[in-house]
């Protein structure tokens, strides 16, 4: 959602820094990028249906929105009751109820929409639906007369009505119009309602149509378009398609699909377990890096996703795309079974040669997760092994992360000399950025736990002057930050 945001951002204002790629840096960015908006111009914000945003990262306690928004951005966002709407309360933001529907408002509703498309109800109808309290709702009214509008049994539409109004809620309603839908297009493929809502349920980030036909279809062969597209029609108002793959447009069909398809435990994870069937034989892509893990961690099938993420060219495949998602998933599998990552990764801990492709990321995933020693094993062979290869662009970087685990156990001294040796090569090879980085590091180790700011100072000075000079304006704020607390520490 940031990115895609910070992208109209990037066009409407021609901001000409990269959108970042990592989720902390995306979130820093994102403030940066409204204070760099809001020195050129105005723009107005909206952002519907917080309450649906998936809860990882710290998504729905907001903490990737920033606490004050420049004077020249108005940003409206609009969610349910949760945990999205209790921390823009804590904020104070200025808010607004939308209220239910009243009587007169449902009637000139039903009028309306049914008029669209030349139909109309009887007054006694009208005032039958517009009486019902759970019609004061605009997605239910909605719903409802979707399906009156389709129902061909006039003589039959007040036993209809009935029928629908009988469902209480939202949820409710929607498993009628399923089993509506189960009616109407299960002719040709038996089950067809249900075994697209379960894909669709399943899926992490929704199906693209052919990912959706070829689950649906059998033997090798993909469901055809003609069995498909009636029900897809008929279901269009519920789904919603995001970036090429179809989803459900709000959580009330998603639960109707639960209360009907999947009750228990053990139907919901084989749902998840026939997506991951479906993508262990995709070839390895995004598509594939993004389900197939998910898929295994919600069915809990800890051995098989254990072996999946230990797997060197699925392990690389993951780390450059999501290494976030990786840490999570290691999370998951260490907490619901008795698989471990460091067990996971011996062999690459015990004979790191062979392994080079991975040994960085594996290195920082265990320093990441809790594991210095192990991480800092794999960090001083990397020092030696680009040594031993002359490849001092790759060494200054391990120089500085060995230093940072070093520091992160409490030896200063060493950590120092590391980061002395790193901005030695990079001044003798002209790495004007990752200098900066090392200045930057010497200041906060010298300043804070070294006690020592007035060392600190003049190299957090000087990164300073590097980051403004050379335009490097992911590390300004941060280094910005470092030099006004050296001084501080002075005083």
């Amino acid at each position: 959602m940031l990115r895609r945001v910070m992208g109209e951002l990037k066009r409407r204002f021609q901001i000409p820094d990269e959108i970042p790629d990592k989720p902390d840096d995306l979130r820093a960015a994102f403030a940066d990028w409204l204070s760099i908006a809001t020195a050129q111009g105005r723009a107005i914000i909206i952002l519907d249906g917080l309450n649906q945003l998936e809860d990882r990262d710290g998504a729905p306690d907001l903490v990737w929105l920033p606490s004050v928004i420049p004077a020249n951005i108005r940003l409206m966002v609009s969610t349910l009751p949760g945990r999205p709407l209790d921390e823009l309360r804590k904020r104070e933001w200025p808010q607004m109820t939308v209220a239910p529907l009243q009587p007169e408002e449902r009637k000139e509703l039903i009028a309306g929409y049914l008029a669209q498309y030349r139909k109309s109800l009887s007054r006694p109808q009208v005032e039958r639906i517009a009486s019902g309290d759970q019609t004061s709702n605009p997605l239910y009214l909605r719903v409802l007369l979707e399906e009156l509008r389709v129902f061909g049994i006039h003589e039959k539409l007040d036993e209809r009505i009935g029928y629908y109004l009988a469902a209480r809620t939202i949820p409710e309603l929607y498993e009628r119009v399923l089993i509506r839908w189960e009616e109407d297009y299960e002719r040709d493929r038996p089950q067809l309602v249900r075994d697209t809502m379960t894909a669709l349920w399943a899926a992490r980030k929704g199906l693209a149509e052919f990912e959706l036909l070829e689950i649906l279809g059998s033997r090798g062969n993909p469901l055809p378009q003609a069995c498909w597209s009636p029900l897809h029609l008929a279901a269009e108002q519920a789904l919603v398609s995001r970036w090429g793959k179809i989803e459900f447009f709000h959580d009330y069909l998603r639960q109707a699909v639960r209360q009907r398809y999947l009750p228990s435990d053990r139907q919901q994870k084989a749902g998840h377990f026939r997506l991951a069937d479906y993508f262990r034989g995709a070839e390895l892509g995004p598509r594939k890096i993004e389900e197939l893990p998910w898929q295994l961690c919600r069915a809990q099938a800890w051995k098989e996703i254990y072996e999946l993420l230990v797997d060197d060219e699925f392990f690389q495949a993951i780390w450059k795309i999501n290494h976030f998602d990786l840490m999570e998933y290691w999370a998951l599998i260490e907490s619901g079974s008795s698989l471990r990552m460091v067990k996971g990764y011996g062999v690459v801990l015990k004979n790191p040669e062979g392994h080079e492709e991975i040994v960085w990321s594996v290195a920082s995933l265990l320093a990441n997760t809790g594991h210095p020693a192990e991480s800092l094993r794999l960090r001083e062979y990397l020092v030696s092994y680009f040594k031993k290869k002359g490849d001092l662009d790759n060494l200054h970087g391990s120089l500085g992360n060995q230093a940072s685990i070093l520091y992160s156990r409490g030896d200063l001294d060493d950590a120092m000399k590391l980061h002395r040796e790193e901005e030695r090569i990079c001044k003798e090879f002209g790495n004007v950025q990752g200098l900066a980085v090392s200045l930057t590091n010497q200041a906060i180790l010298l300043a804070g736990d070294g006690n020592r700011p007035h060392e600190a100072l003049p190299l957090a000075e000087e990164a300073y002057r590097l980051v403004t000079k050379h335009g490097f304006t992911y590390l300004e704020k941060r280094v910005k930050s470092i030099l006004e607390d050296t001084r501080n520490r002075i005083k």
